[in-house]
């Protein structure tokens, strides 16, 4: 679209205004009309670079530009990766950082900015000249549909509403915590984060904005596909707005869930679980098709996701429980790495890695849908692995980790299976042991160490036993 705060359409505006409406006829028209913002096209080529930009945390980035109409409501696409730019409206006195790479699109000149009141040589601009100049310049500039009529003598009014999403084991909608709400008025940016309730409410406007929904966090970025920015485009308009996210809606669905997953373990309740140490944030990618998710960060992907969360199973889209355990189960890793460093972490033992990651995902399936009351114990009962080992595939995931906790012997009922009668170790110490142990011998030789006083050194070396002779 023609953009009716470019500093030259402004002008243009202001020349076509009455003389009656004008402030000041004598005044030079550059004290009137002048830079007070740049829009800004930011340019990475690797991660790294794009981490640079991100880590101005006032700059508020778009994958799109900012003069263009959006069309339709709904997630990015997957193909989407707005081609290594980022863009954003910045104060024109911003100094840009010498490692970033952006260029100028154009000077912006932007009197109706929320409350504040730009002036220059005592030039006051008042709230009615400050109306009709943008009425002027939106009429210019072929932007003044009906929905951007004169506000003249209108009050200002507040984007609000409710954020929830569908769980399939809840079978409702469930409020969701910390979201991350945009509402954008061309250049102008007001955003909000949804308390326990869904709950968000952004600094007012006077004209319509264009809402959205940026799924990040302050340690955490969600993706569609392998680069996209995972963002749901709500509508443009003047009034609340409500996101309500079905089952149909497969993409942002997921990227609720990983959401939830992820501000849980950085924000929310984790039960003495240690929490990842990531020193940038970790790239989450949703990938709309049937695969193996996995955790690459702690080899350095670069510019790809540490993350990768298949949706489908099959032809058929996943429930909203087993999202979130295959979430909580790649952050365990995360947290792992994170804890005793990348190095070590190549060093532990397959066992150790995956059990561990295992048990995370069952405790955080326990602590998210206690708390909602909801039984997912189908799913807890399959990220226990307590039926390990089912045969040569896959047995390093196995319930290792879960036995030291709960208080089932699945040993008393298939012989086959570990002797369980170890119990009560707190996750506090777990996490402890975690850093020591990088195989099941110094796992267990640690145990014994730490181990609450009603648990012998035989009961542990008899739930070992079953370790060792299979894996």
């Amino acid at each position: 679209m023609q953009n009716p705060y470019s500093v030259e359409n402004m002008k243009k505006a202001y020349l076509a205004l009455d003389i009656k409406t004008r402030l000041d006829v004598d005044k030079p028209i550059d004290d009137i009309v002048y830079p007070t913002h740049a829009y800004m096209k930011f340019k990475f080529e690797s991660r790294k670079d794009l981490e640079r930009i991100e880590r101005d945390t006032t700059l508020e980035l778009y994958p799109y530009p900012l003069d263009y109409e959006i069309l339709e409501e709904g997630c990015m696409p997957e193909s989407y990766d707005s081609c290594g730019y980022r863009y954003a409206s910045v104060p024109i006195d911003y100094a840009v950082p010498d490692s970033v790479n952006c260029e100028l699109v154009e000077e912006l000149f932007i009197p109706d900015d929320g409350d504040t009141v730009y002036t220059r040589s005592g030039c006051n601009l008042t709230s009615d000249f400050i109306e009709a100049l943008v009425d002027k310049s939106l009429e210019l500039t072929g932007n003044s549909g009906p929905d951007e009529l004169s506000t003249r003598g209108k009050s200002s009014w507040n984007p609000s509403g409710i954020i929830t999403a569908y769980d399939n084991a809840t079978n409702s909608y469930i409020p969701l915590h910390r979201v991350k709400v945009r509402a954008r008025r061309w250049f102008t940016t007001h955003k909000a984060y949804t308390n326990e309730y869904g709950y968000y409410r952004c600094a007012s406007f006077k004209r319509p904005a264009n809402y959205s929904v940026v799924w990040e966090g302050t340690e955490w970025d969600t993706r569609f596909g392998w680069f996209g920015q995972a963002i749901y485009n709500g509508p443009k308009k003047q009034g609340d707005w409500n996101l309500a996210i079905n089952q149909s809606m497969h993409k942002t669905l997921a990227a609720s869930v990983v959401h939830r997953v992820a501000n849980r373990y950085y924000n929310g309740n984790i039960g003495g679980l240690a929490r990842p140490m990531n020193l940038r944030k970790e790239k989450i990618c949703i990938l709309n098709k049937d695969g193996r998710s996995d955790y690459w960060g702690n080899i350095d992907m670069g510019a790809l996701p540490d993350i990768r969360i298949y949706i489908k199973d099959g032809n058929n889209y996943r429930k909203t429980p087993s999202i979130f355990a295959t979430v909580s189960h790649e952050l365990g890793h995360v947290s792992h790495c994170t804890l005793i460093t990348k190095i070590k972490y190549w060093q532990v033992s397959d066992i150790i890695v995956e059990s561990w990651a295992n048990f995370v995902s069952w405790a955080f399936l326990q602590l998210e849908y206690d708390a909602l009351n909801a039984n997912v114990s189908t799913y807890i009962a399959h990220r226990a692995k307590q039926s390990w080992p089912v045969g040569s595939s896959d047995k390093e995931y196995s319930s290792l980790f879960v036995d030291l906790v709960d208080n089932y012997n699945q040993g008393a009922y298939d012989a086959t299976l570990p002797f369980d009668e170890v119990y009560g170790f707190s996750y506090s110490t777990l996490n402890m042991l975690l850093l020591l142990s990088k195989d099941m011998e110094s796992l267990k030789e640690n145990l014994k160490i730490c181990k609450p006083s009603f648990i012998s050194n035989v009961q542990i070396d008899k739930l070992f036993e079953c370790y060792e002779n299979n894996y």
